[in-house]
C-alpha cells in the first residue's frame, strides 16, 4: 500500500523537476540574450522578463520540497556549496583577490560596453542631450540646451572622446554617440575595485570579494553604465570617496572629500553624500578629518560649477540656480511625483529583496558606515518629489558592501556544525542564485533603438530637407539630423486635430512623423493624406511605433 501511494508522488516529483529544469533553461536563455517576442499559434507570448519564470520555478520547488520532503541531495550539496566557498572565500590571497576583482571588472565592462554599442537608442532625454551638448561643440552649432543641464560632466568627460574620434576621420554620429558612451563604461568599472577596497578594509577580504561581485552584477550599475548619463561615474567617485575616508590620513581625506565634489558637480542630486561622509569622521572622532573632507568637498564643487557655467552658459552657477529654482522652488517635474516611501516600494528596480534584506541585516549587525551613506542619500532623495530608480545608482555601492558584510555574516554561521538548519544552506544558494538571474535579466536597456534607426534612415533620403517629428528625443535629437536646415518638435503642439491640419499646410515640412497612439487620437492619415502627404510605411517605423508621411 504504501508503494502504491508512493508511486504517484514519484511521478509527481519527476515532472515537476522536469518543469523546473525547463524554466531554468528559459530563465538562463532570458537572462542572456534579453528574451523577445514569440508567435504561438495564434499566441504572442512576451518573455523579455525572468521574473515570471523565476517565481513559477521558486513555487515548483516549493511544492516539491513539500511532497518528496526535503531532498537530502539538494540540503547536502547546498551545505557543502556553502562550507566550500566559506573555506575558499577564508584561505584567499590578496593577489588572488585582485586577481578576482579585476576579472570581475573586465567582465561587467565587457557587459556594458556591448549595451553601449548594440543599442544605438536612447533612455531618456537627459542622456540625448548630453550627447548634443559635446556634438553642438564639436560641430559649432548652436542647439538648444536645457538651462539647468550643468556643462561640466558633457564637456570635460563626454566631449573629449568625441574629439579624438573625429580628429581620425570618423563623423558618423553612431560611432560618435558609442564613444561618449565609451567614456562612462569603463570609468564606471572602477566602481567595482573601489567597493572591493571599501569593503575590505571595513569587514575584511572575504566581504570585500562578495562586495565586489554583487556590485560587479548589479542591473542597475552594469546597465546605466552603458549609457552616457553621469550618475555612474558618480557612483564610482564616492564609493572611491569611502574607500579613502576608511584610510585615517588628513590627505586621503581631502581626496576623498574632492571625489565628493566632483560627483555633486556632475550631478547636484550627489551633494547629499557630504552628509555622511563628514558624520561618518566626526562619529569616528576625527574632527580634523571631517573639516578637512568637507572644506575640500564644498570647495571642489563650487570651483567647477563656477567655471564650467561661466565658460558654458556665460555666467557662474548659471546652471545650479536653474536646478534648484526648477525642482526645490517651483517643484516642477517632467515626469510627475511619487510619494516619500516610492524607492522602498519599488525595491526590485534599482536592487531586490534578497540583496536588500541581508544589507539590513548587515546594518543592524553593526555595519553602519556604509548604512550611513546609502541610508542618508536614500532618505534625503525620498523627500524630493520626482524620483526615479536611476537616482539611486551612487548608493547602489554601499548596498552592495552591506550586503557583502551580511552574507558573509550569514555563510560563516551556515558553516558552523550545527549552526543552522539545512533550510538556511538551501536559503543562501537559492537566494544568491536568483538574485544574480535577476540582476542579469536587467542588463539590457530598453532603448529607443528602432526610432533611431528610423532617424537614420530618414536623415540619408535625398531631398529631405525639414523634419517634424513628435518625441525627438527618441530619434536622437538633433545627432542624426544635424545636416537638416530645419528640424521641428512636435511635443505639446498637437492638442487637436485643427492643430496637426494647421501643420500640414506647411509646405516646407518634408516629413511628419507621429506617434501611433497620436495618429489614432487625432486621425492623422486622412488629415496629412488629404494636404498632400503619403504613408511610409518600414519595419523601422512599425518597430518604433510610428507613423511617417512625406510630402
Amino acid at each position: 500500500m504504501r508503494r502504491a501511494a508512493a508511486a504517484p508522488v514519484v511521478v509527481a516529483v519527476v515532472l515537476l523537476d522536469g518543469l523546473a529544469l525547463v524554466l531554468a533553461v528559459a530563465i538562463l536563455a532570458i537572462a542572456i540574450t534579453g528574451g523577445g517576442i514569440f508567435d504561438v499559434g495564434d499566441t504572442r507570448i512576451s518573455a523579455r522578463s525572468v521574473g515570471n519564470p523565476l517565481a513559477a520555478l521558486l513555487l515548483i520547488a516549493l511544492v516539491r520540497y513539500s511532497l518528496a520532503g526535503a531532498p537530502a541531495s539538494l540540503a547536502t550539496r547546498c551545505a557543502s556549496l556553502v562550507r566550500r566557498t566559506h573555506d575558499w572565500l577564508a584561505g584567499l590571497t590578496a593577489a588572488r583577490a585582485w586577481r578576482i576583482v579585476l576579472a570581475l571588472s573586465l567582465l561587467t565592462l565587457a557587459v556594458k560596453l556591448a549595451n553601449a554599442w548594440s543599442h544605438p537608442g536612447f533612455f531618456s532625454g537627459d542622456d540625448v542631450e548630453v550627447q548634443e551638448m559635446s556634438l553642438a561643440a564639436l560641430f559649432d552649432v548652436s542647439w538648444p540646451a536645457w538651462t539647468l543641464r550643468s556643462a561640466f560632466f558633457p564637456m570635460v568627460f563626454i566631449h573629449p572622446a568625441h574629439a579624438v574620434v573625429a580628429s581620425i576621420g570618423t563623423s558618423d554620429p553612431a560611432v560618435l554617440v558609442a564613444a561618449g558612451r565609451t567614456v562612462v563604461a569603463v570609468l564606471s568599472t572602477l566602481t567595482v575595485i573601489f567597493v572591493f577596497v571599501g569593503a575590505r578594509r571595513h569587514d575584511g577580504l572575504a566581504p570585500g570579494i562578495l562586495a565586489a561581485f554583487l556590485a560587479a552584477t548589479s542591473h542597475l550599475l552594469v546597465s546605466f553604465g552603458g549609457t552616457e548619463l553621469p550618475r555612474p561615474i558618480a557612483a564610482a567617485l564616492v564609493a572611491g570617496a569611502f574607500a579613502l575616508l576608511l584610510h585615517r590620513s588628513t590627505a586621503a581625506s581631502m581626496i576623498g572629500g574632492i571625489l565628493v565634489g566632483i560627483a555633486a558637480a556632475l550631478r547636484f542630486s550627489e551633494a547629499v553624500f557630504v552628509a555622511p561622509a563628514a558624520g561618518m569622521l566626526m562619529l569616528d572622532r576625527r574632527w580634523r578629518d571631517a573639516v578637512v573632507c568637507l572644506v575640500a568637498a564644498a570647495g571642489t564643487a563650487l570651483a567647477i560649477q563656477s567655471i564650467s557655467d561661466q565658460l558654458y552658459w556665460g555666467t557662474p552657477f548659471y546652471s545650479l540656480r536653474h536646478a534648484i529654482d526648477y525642482t526645490l522652488v517651483e517643484r516642477q517635474s517632467t515626469r510627475g511625483f511619487q510619494p516619500p516611501w516610492h524607492y522602498l516600494t519599488t525595491i526590485p528596480e534599482w536592487s531586490d529583496f534578497a540583496i536588500v534584506a541581508v544589507a539590513v541585516f548587515a546594518a543592524v549587525r553593526g555595519a553602519w558606515r556604509p548604512a550611513l551613506w546609502a541610508g542618508v542619500p536614500l532618505i534625503a532623495l525620498s523627500v524630493l518629489p520626482h524620483k526615479e530608480a536611476r537616482y539611486l545608482i551612487p548608493i547602489v555601492p554601499f548596498v552592495s558592501i552591506l550586503a557583502g558584510a551580511g552574507l558573509w555574516r550569514l555563510i560563516v554561521r551556515a558553516s558552523s556544525p550545527g549552526a543552522m538548519r539545512p533550510w538556511s544552506s538551501i536559503a543562501i544558494v537559492g537566494g544568491v542564485v536568483a538574485s544574480t538571474l535577476l540582476s542579469i535579466n536587467g542588463y539590457h536597456v530598453r532603448r529607443s533603438d528602432a526610432a533611431v534607426s528610423l532617424a537614420r534612415s530618414i536623415a540619408g533620403t535625398p531631398g529631405v530637407s525639414s523634419v517634424a517629428v513628435e518625441q525627438l528625443w527618441r530619434w536622437g535629437g538633433r545627432i542624426y539630423f544635424a545636416r537638416l536646415p530645419a528640424l521641428q518638435e512636435l511635443d505639446g503642439r498637437l492638442a487637436r486635430p485643427e492643430d496637426l491640419a494647421t501643420l500640414a499646410q506647411d509646405t516646407t515640412i518634408s516629413i511628419i512623423a507621429l506617434r501611433t497612439e497620436t495618429c489614432a487620437r487625432l486621425g492623422c492619415a486622412e488629415l496629412l493624406q488629404g494636404a498632400g502627404l503619403e504613408e511610409r510605411v518600414s519595419a523601422e517605423s512599425s518597430a518604433a511605433a510610428y507613423r511617417v508621411f512625406a510630402r
